[in-house]
């Protein structure tokens, strides 16, 4: 309710003795600080200006101006720039803030000191408030002790410089042992003026405009400093950019946070540290959070307990050419995140060109990134590392997922089986979309699935190309030993496709010990190889399952020496199961077999295909095998040593359709092509072949050794050259060469006459 225009009230000033005789001590230091400005001046000019103007004069005008600037402008700047070099300071002590302490000034300047044994409240070396920009090169600072505040404490200041300086031994119970920086002159919800110390418990994502205010920190050792109580070695809050480059950080000891710690800043940057031997309490190198941007590029974190690098709450991340090795903890008293890099909470999170190395955890040993709108691993090097849950690597919640050329080896294969749970090699969690390419996954272990590779979630869609999965073991009560990727979708969601893949030596006690795909509306397997994989205990498919989908594609494989052991019920090649449709074309079946330890029936060495239950009509399932060859595949109890389909319950009838499609040196017992229909059938009502040659005659393979595909090729006079009818949609063979006009019967279209 103020009126527009009012005159100010003015009173008459009042005077308190006490105030006056408080003040007096403080206005003799700059009187006394004016006489030394005078007899300096005199001495250089050689005139005695105590005489002439007179001190009177000079101090009357001293104290005009002061007045005046104090009345016309913020701060009374009476310095300008501050520059020291050369200085020692030795077991000095103090109660005070900084053996160095400017105030109020311009830049400020100290070079080629050392300072030693000091113990000071806070500012042990130096103490900036609201200066220019503080430059410090080759400065020593060794065993300094501050009760509170660090060695180089800057408030305030638009830029702080260290070069060419070590730090060793010093401590500090708050802020920062050797460096920290803040500026709090906007309210962006920091702690730079709390007085707190560093916690790091803030949960925002993005920092609030951060001011202009940059630190570096170059070629600069910071070793065996202590930081107790909330202080980390070196603490940066609420500036515009933070970078570390070419630092060694060995040996330091903080109780909270990490070594290094940033929080609510624009830009951070780490370049070149090496990383060694220290101990935080959330992680052992660097930890920042609140971010507008974090990279890191060329960094080795070795000797680590916990995370070497813990990133959240930040919009884009970046890792680069960086090493990260653990030091082999016995894997029982394991921390609970990824113990080499915990990446979370953020936007973009990009990691190449790195390798992890002997890092151990409850939840990714290797690398975890959790929580992201996307991630992205380009050539990355995991081996040897142990966790619960993904042993490499864990990607969870973390968006659009895009992996390329990964290399994940050996991983888990010293945990305890009951300890070990999904994804040996890696796993994803949760993700929007997955591209796995150019990728290999090898010797890893796991009781659960997935022990190369655990992809689960709500995926709209998952593509696996390029990519080797070998001797990954998938032990107890698990499936997928190479790759396992399982939709929570509805079934008319999605879509998953593995693509010029080779599974080989892969084990798993249930199903799909080469690869295990399901819960997508439509999966295909396209050009890839499955060999020499092994399941177990009442399990199918050996070498792929696929399984709870609307449509199953297998195009352009080959599966060879597949083994459904010891308890099989079928599909030693390929199981397709709880699903209505699937197709099976320009596919190679040698030598899969299917066995079982009692006299019960085996069903399918090479192909087994059941159905959904039976709410799904008869002549709505069915099973399409186009231009396939088929040889020395078994199911050595009973029956079916080639293709199988039922379906629940056992009375219930399933389309089978075979074109094009030869099969030779199956064993004399068992049928060829079997169904369940209370009895076994040679050919059961709803079965079909259309221009097949099923052990009717001599396919006359050409054995060509210099020809990968000779033993299965028919040579130039086979009756299988020209018998086909053909196919308007697979107008290619199982090497990608175009179908003759008719085609050759089987998955390779014939020798040339020579």
């Amino acid at each position: 309710q103020a009126s527009w225009l009012a005159v100010p009230e003015f009173v008459a000033p009042t005077f308190h003795w006490p105030a006056i005789l408080f003040m007096v001590p403080v206005a003799l230091a700059p009187a006394i600080e004016h006489v030394g400005d005078v007899l300096a001046i005199s001495n250089v000019t050689g005139k005695d200006y105590i005489k002439k103007p007179g001190l009177h004069r000079t101090l009357t005008g001293d104290g005009v101006a002061s007045m005046a600037a104090a009345l016309f402008v913020q701060d009374d700047d009476q310095t300008s720039d501050i520059a020291l070099s050369g200085l020692t300071v030795e077991q000095h002590s103090s109660g005070v803030i900084g053996t160095v302490l400017t105030h109020y000034t311009g830049p400020v300047t100290l070079t080629d000191s050392l300072f030693a044994d000091n113990a000071v409240s806070a500012g042990g070396v130096l103490k900036a408030w609201q200066t220019g920009p503080v430059l410090l090169q080759r400065v020593s600072a060794l065993d300094n002790a501050h009760t509170w505040g660090s060695a180089i404490t800057a408030h305030n200041v638009p830029g702080v410089t260290i070069e060419d300086s070590t730090f060793e031994g010093n401590s500090s119970t708050a802020l920062g042992a050797v460096l920290y920086v803040c500026d709090d002159t906007a309210d962006r919800g920091g702690f730079c003026s709390s007085q707190s110390g560093i916690t790091g418990d803030d949960n925002s994502r993005l920092p609030l405009d951060p001011q202009t205010v940059d630190v570096l920190v170059t070629r600069t050792e910071l070793l065996d400093n202590t930081g107790t109580g909330g202080a980390p070695i070196v603490g940066i809050t609420e500036v515009d950019s933070f970078t570390m480059s070419d630092v060694r950080l060995d040996g330091n000891l903080v109780q909270t946070a990490a070594p290094i710690f940033a929080t609510y800043a624009g830009e951070v940057v780490m370049d070149d540290l090496e990383v060694a031997g220290n101990i935080g309490s959330r992680a052992d190198g660097v930890y920042v959070q609140n971010l507008s941007s974090f990279s890191a590029t060329g960094n080795t974190f070795t000797e680590l307990d916990l995370p070497g690098l813990w990133v959240e709450y930040t919009e884009a991340v970046t890792v680069d050419d960086s090493t990260f090795e653990g030091q082999g903890v016995d894997g029982v008293d394991v921390q609970s995140v990824g113990s080499c890099a915990f990446l979370s909470h953020s936007g973009t999170v990009a990691v190449s060109q790195s390798t992890f190395t002997d890092c151990e955890s409850m939840n990714a040993g290797g690398l975890w990134v959790n929580y992201a709108d996307s991630a992205t691993l380009t050539d990355l090097t995991l081996t040897n590392n142990w966790a619960e849950y993904g042993g490499g690597f864990v990607l969870g919640d973390a968006g659009e997922v895009t992996l390329t050329r990964i290399t994940s080896t050996g991983n888990n294969q010293d945990i305890p089986l009951s300890r070990s749970a999904a994804g040996g090699g890696g796993a994803i969690y949760g993700a929007t979309t997955v591209t796995v390419t150019d990728s290999t996954f090898d010797g890893n272990r796991t009781s659960d699935a997935g022990s190369g590779l655990f992809v689960s979630g709500g995926m709209t869609e998952v593509v696996v190309e390029g990519s080797t999965f070998t001797n990954n073991i998938s032990d107890t009560v698990a499936v997928g030993g190479g790759l396992y990727v399982g939709a929570f979708n509805s079934p008319d969601v999605g879509e998953a496709t593995v693509r010029d893949c080779t599974f080989e030596g892969n084990t798993a006690l249930n199903t799909g010990a080469g690869a295990a795909v399901r819960g997508f509306y439509e999966i295909t397997v396209q050009d890839s190889v499955f060999r020499s994989n092994t399941t177990s205990e009442d399990a199918t498919g050996a070498g792929l399952q696929l399984t709870d989908t609307e449509f199953a594609a297998v195009d352009g494989c080959e599966f060879y020496s597949n083994t459904a052991s010891e308890s099989g019920w079928g599909g030693a090649g390929v199981a397709l199961q709880d699903l209505p449709y699937a197709v099976v074309a320009n596919s190679l079946f040698d030598a899969n077999i299917t066995s079982r330890d009692s006299v019960d029936i085996t069903r399918g060495g090479a192909v087994q295909f059941r159905p959904v239950a039976s709410d799904i009509n008869a002549a709505e399932s069915s099973l399409l095998v186009y231009g396939s060859t088929f040889t020395g595949n078994q199911a050595t109890t009973a029956h079916v040593a080639t293709i199988n389909a039922y379906r629940m319950p056992f009375d219930t009838a399933v389309d089978i359709d075979i074109v094009d499609t030869l099969a030779w040196g199956q064993p004399a017992s068992g049928d060829l092509v079997g169904y369940y229909n209370t009895i076994w059938q040679d050919h059961p009502a709803g079965f079909t072949t259309t221009t097949s040659l099923l052990e009717s005659a001599d396919p006359q393979f050409t054995n060509n050794t210099t020809d990968p595909y000779g033993a299965y090729r028919p040579g130039p006079a086979s009756p299988a050259v020209g018998a086909g009818t053909g196919s308007a949609e697979y107008t290619t063979d199982l090497q990608g060469s175009p179908r003759g006009t008719p085609p050759t019967v089987g998955a390779l279209e014939a020798a040339s006459a020579p």
